[in-house]
């Protein structure tokens, strides 16, 4: 509540009571009868006053300061542009003086104080708004930290270990996964921007700026020595900055003091770290294969983790024995050039002795024809992939493609390349040395458009094809002999 502050020169003359009231928007009113007419001077030192005399409705402009009632002889209403600290309101040998807190720009009802003789309100002879000239200060809080994201990368193979021939190529599938391990938050600070206006036409000699925000007092910088004066409607703006202890919400103040007519103000700001500006560290991460090069970018905003996958020739291996291949994924933190790296190790067994063997599907797309990466054991055929097939009409790399669709012929052709191809490529064909050659001897004597005759003749002959080709499938997909190698 505002303190009635009466003049001392007045004081001993006047005889005054007052009595509170709080309305439905809780703005405080206290109702004071004074003896005599009061002035706003009567009642404060830096007052200045408009007053309407007689109470017409209507509106008076004063430096700014705008004030309109409304009053029928007894009853007043009034609204203003700017605050008002006190209405005085005259009627009869005493005056009712309305005091406000904070400053009111408008009320309703107000009345000269009450006639003994009638229980009624005096008529209205004037009424006088005083009110005061204070700076105009406002500010901005402005939140933020520093957030710093760790991760973690892990790689995998689809095998650890293979078996495979003098000479073959396997094609490794790896898949890399980046994860987003959480992030550190630091540098928590408060900054932004005061303005103090002098609304007043008076000049204001502000004697300092000053922030607070809890305990903490932010340097405030506003470019000028102080005391400084601050003229009618100009305006001084500053600015502020502190750092913090982690992230602290609450009300920041900025208050300007003055001395002189002009009082001074304050303003503030809500800090709420939910709405902090956030100065992002390692956002992302550049990742990469020691052997196949840059895998791409991973970033804190993606939908994380990321698996990144890919492929990675193991071999050929010039000798037989065991061999390791090592390769390492490494993600680097864009900022700081931290690292974190994760290895996948495949060990290979290239047989010496029996070596290991293959199945058609493999030799098919092994050839100088691809699709797959050539494999120089097809160099070994006298014409390579374009050797004639026996009397097939069909090379031996257009067997392999021909669809058999039940043709015996074919079928047994399939598996009869494939261990041919096998043995070439090293594969002891120990186990299947008899059904090869009984297989040789069938393929030099018939042909694709023999092997499916009808009659009792025929399907004795056609079980023989598909018999042998059983057991040269079994040797090409490692059930017998030295057994199968990765593809």
């Amino acid at each position: 509540m505002r303190n009635v502050a009466i003049s001392a020169v007045v004081l001993s003359f006047l005889v005054f009571s007052c009595g509170g009231t709080v309305d439905e928007t809780s703005q405080s009113r206290e109702n004071c009868v004074i003896d005599f007419n009061p002035s706003c001077a009567a009642l404060g030192d830096n007052f200045d006053e408009i007053k309407f005399d007689p109470p017409v409705s209507g509106t008076i402009s004063q430096d700014g300061m705008e004030i309109t009632i409304d009053a029928d002889g007894y009853i007043v209403d009034w609204s203003s542009n700017l605050g008002i600290d006190a209405v005085i309101v005259k009627g009869g040998p005493n005056a009712n003086v309305v005091w406000y807190d904070p400053e009111s720009t408008g009320d309703t009802g107000l009345t000269a104080p009450i006639n003994p003789n009638t229980q009624s309100p005096y008529g209205l002879s004037h009424i006088t708004f005083c009110y005061d000239w204070e700076l105009a200060v406002s500010k901005t809080a402005e939140p933020s930290l520093t957030r710093n994201y760790d991760y973690t990368v892990d790689k995998t193979g689809a095998s650890d270990a293979l078996t495979l021939s003098d000479g073959q190529t396997y094609s490794m599938a790896y898949t890399v996964a980046v994860e987003l391990a959480g992030y550190t938050d630091s540098d928590w600070a408060v900054s932004g921007a005061i303005s103090v206006n002098n609304p007043s036409p008076y000049t204001a000699n502000v004697t300092g700026v000053a922030d607070s925000f809890g305990e903490l007092a932010p340097s405030v910088d506003c470019g000028v020595e102080f005391p400084y004066e601050l003229g009618p409607g100009a305006t001084l703006e500053c600015s502020y900055a502190a750092g913090l202890d982690g992230e602290v919400n609450g009300t920041n103040v900025a208050t300007a003091e003055t001395t002189g007519k002009v009082q001074g103000d304050s303003g503030s700001a809500e800090v709420d770290f939910a709405k902090a500006v956030i100065t992002e560290e390692d956002a992302c991460v550049d990742v990469d294969d020691d052997q196949y090069g840059a895998l791409g970018q991973v970033c804190a905003d993606d939908e994380l983790p990321v698996e990144i996958t890919y492929s990675l020739d193991i071999g050929p291996y010039a000798e037989c024995g065991t061999h390791t291949f090592v390769n390492t994924a490494t993600i680097t933190e864009q900022d700081s050039g931290a690292t974190a790296s994760d290895s996948w190790t495949v060990t290979t067994d290239v047989p010496c002795s029996l070596g290991c063997t293959l199945t058609p599907g493999y030799w098919k797309t092994h050839s100088e024809y691809g699709p797959a990466p050539y494999d120089d054991t097809w160099a070994q055929l006298p014409s390579g992939a374009d050797t004639p097939f026996f009397e097939s009409g069909l090379t031996y790399y257009e067997t392999l493609w021909e669809p058999p669709r039940g043709n015996a012929y074919l079928i047994l052709a399939n598996a009869y390349i494939a261990a041919q191809l096998n043995g070439l490529n090293g594969a002891s064909s120990d186990a299947v040395s008899d059904q090869y050659a009984a297989a040789t001897a069938l393929l030099e004597q018939y042909d694709p458009s023999t092997v499916a005759v009808k009659g009792k003749d025929g399907r004795a002959l056609r079980a023989q094809f598909i018999e042998l080709a059983e057991i040269l499938d079994e040797y090409n997909n490692g059930l017998i002999g030295p057994g199968h190698c990765d593809e």
